[in-house]
């Protein structure tokens, strides 16, 4: 879809402002959208260091609400979160703190259980230990959680 008439600065700052105050945003996507709409990438990045002088835009915000996201609602695992973070171009330290903040191990093995458990009830009574046990461990790595996590709970269910 290509916009008739490009944003000038002003109004691409309205836009991303109102944008940015509906839900977090990280900086790299804002910019690609900006610049989408028309605007060079020097007046998409200069838009996007005013939202952060203002507080409307932070990537440390953005990858904690993130990753809170994921890990509640999509029931990723770190792994997967993390790779999605690197992809937006989050910085180490932002990561780092956002899955130190939203990952307590205590928490995150329930919840690794709990995804195990329902999947498990999926699965035919035709399937031996073993193929279960494999089954379960590709779909919890798929969805991002560590192998060696995903090996200690699936002894701890006795499938």
């Amino acid at each position: 879809m290509k916009l008739s008439k490009p944003f000038t600065k002003h109004e691409a700052f309205a836009w991303a402002s109102a944008r940015c105050s509906r839900s977090e945003q990280c900086r790299s996507e804002l910019e690609y959208k900006l610049i989408g709409r028309g605007l060079t990438a020097s007046e998409a990045s200069s838009v996007c260091d005013r939202l952060e002088d203002e507080d409307f835009l932070s990537d440390a915000r953005y990858a904690c609400a993130f990753a809170h996201d994921q890990l509640v609602l999509a029931k990723w695992g770190r792994v997967k979160v993390e790779k999605a973070l690197r992809e937006k171009h989050i910085s180490a330290g932002d990561i780092r703190a956002a899955l130190e903040k939203n990952f307590v191990e205590e928490d995150y093995l329930s919840r690794l259980a709990n995804l195990l458990k329902i999947k498990i009830k999926e699965f035919p009574d035709t399937y031996d230990p073993f193929e279960v046990a494999q089954r379960l461990l590709r779909y919890a790595t798929a969805k991002g959680y560590e192998s060696e996590l995903v090996f200690r709970v699936i002894q701890d269910l006795e499938v």
